[in-house]
């Protein structure tokens, strides 16, 4: 008949490190969150000024954001930031 399993021996500093590093985590992903739902209200924005003003959808702000974007890829790889 097998005996009580043995106690793990895990220090407190294994706990903490893993708390810091999981609100780091947390932290970074709120940032990330708050950065897409700018982007995404940019977008919107734009879209509903020119809405209100032409009364035309125009749909050619999918290929502005598009090339913006790809200008900003080669910038951050051109950097290496």
């Amino acid at each position: 008949m097998a005996g009580p399993a043995p106690a793990m021996n895990v220090s407190g500093d294994f706990f903490a490190k893993r708390l810091e590093a999981s609100m780091s985590l947390l932290i970074e992903q709120a940032l990330n969150g708050v950065q897409l739902g700018v982007m995404l209200f940019l977008l919107a924005a734009g879209l509903t000024l020119i809405f209100g003003i032409m009364g035309v959808i125009n749909l050619a702000h999918g290929s502005l954001y598009m090339i913006g974007a790809f200008a900003m890829a080669w910038v951050a790889n051109v950097t290496g930031s």
